[in-house]
């Protein structure tokens, strides 16, 4: 999903725009959806290339009206389809007839606790593959709310594990024991997804460590996965599972002895509970058809689409709905870079087609 040394990363000041704005200020409080938009108008990047404002103050428009005018003219004035990737899916999102799912709902990201996986997606951290440079291609339905795009399919999802949901008091004390309640961790089931026990046990456990962190590495780094094996390690100590009978765990598949071992050697510089859960809570792990690991929405299920849409940086997951697609935001697919990986069946290209997103 991300370069690896060979590629490269640009982060440019001139970059920061609106969306970035509206991105951090998601978690704040306001009495009016509309004031998610209208008390960031201040903000220098709220004022154009042509010198006018994004959206003027009106508060005879609808919530949606003013969200679906800003996410236009960010898409007009930045010539990308980035604010694709903020897009956060709350428990409503499939059922709000009102909202189309490609139209973040500034109003409704601070249930979904956004954090750096969210923020690393879509912050003026841009990174960009060489030789990717399709052309931007959108357009708004005549009358409508959908959006027309074009990408391609890259996969399709396998098996997903369940949400991972931290207790919401452990958010505000992430170190409490609570936050490490076995029942909230799905580190079992994905070791053991049908399409992935093709790879070595090690080569499975280190593609969680990464994805976990979302850290953009093919491998983690030895500290990392340190970390990684004393979470798990805490985990269990916590469960009290280290009965000293059973050998291994389906949380230690590599057995005690082996998780005890690199869990001494951690540094916890990387693997801590505020990265963890900033990027985890209300997602799932999932696998793909093609062996792939990642991380996505709570929503995500098996048979959704792994996709690229042209003019948006990261992966979005999408499913097949009546006329077009629903978006359930975007996704950290482990080992893919947009731009240079290529079809698992061996052929050239991915095979790019328009996708109609309601």
């Amino acid at each position: 999903m991300y370069p690896e040394p060979g590629e490269k990363l640009i982060h440019e000041e001139e970059d920061f725009d609106f969306l970035d704005v509206l991105d951090g200020a998601s978690s704040q409080l306001a009495s009016d959806g509309r004031d998610y938009v209208y008390a960031l108008l201040s903000h220098p990047s709220a004022t154009l290339s042509d010198g006018e404002l994004i959206v003027e103050p009106d508060y005879t428009k609808t919530k949606q009206h003013v969200f679906k005018d800003v996410a236009l003219r960010l898409i007009e004035e930045t010539k990308s389809l980035r604010i694709l990737a903020v897009v956060s899916p709350n428990k409503d999102h499939l059922s709000n007839d009102g909202f189309p799912t490609w139209l973040p709902q500034w109003d409704g990201l601070r249930e979904n606790c956004p954090g750096s996986f969210k923020c690393r997606l879509t912050s003026n951290l841009s990174f960009a593959a060489p030789g990717y440079d399709p052309p931007l291609y959108w357009y708004i339905s005549a009358g409508k709310t959908d959006l027309h795009v074009r990408g391609y399919v890259v996969d399709v999802i396998d098996e997903v594990t369940i949400t991972i949901r931290i207790p919401e008091h452990s958010l505000k004390r992430p170190n409490d024991r609570p936050f490490y309640e076995i029942e909230n961790w799905p580190l079992p089931a994905a070791p053991a997804f049908r399409s992935r026990q093709n790879s070595d046990l090690k080569s499975r456990l280190s593609e969680i460590c990464c994805t976990l962190l979302a850290n953009g590495r093919r491998k983690p780094l030895e500290r990392e996965y340190y970390d990684f094996c004393r979470f798990r390690h805490h985990i269990l100590s916590c469960a009290s599972v280290f009965d000293g009978k059973t050998p291994r765990h389906p949380i230690a598949p590599e057995g005690f002895g082996e998780l005890c071992a690199s869990a001494s050697l951690a540094k916890q510089l990387h693997f801590i509970p505020e990265i963890v859960l900033a990027n985890c809570n209300n997602r799932k792990l999932f696998s793909t058809k093609a062996g792939r690991l990642g991380l996505g929405s709570h929503l995500v299920e098996s048979g959704d689409l792994c996709c690229v849409v042209h003019g948006c940086s990261v992966p979005l997951i999408l499913r097949r709905d009546r006329h077009g697609y629903r978006m359930l935001g975007a996704a950290y697919v482990q080992g893919f870079i947009i731009g240079e990986s290529g079809p698992d069946d061996g052929s050239e290209a991915f095979q790019e087609q328009e996708f109609v997103l309601f």
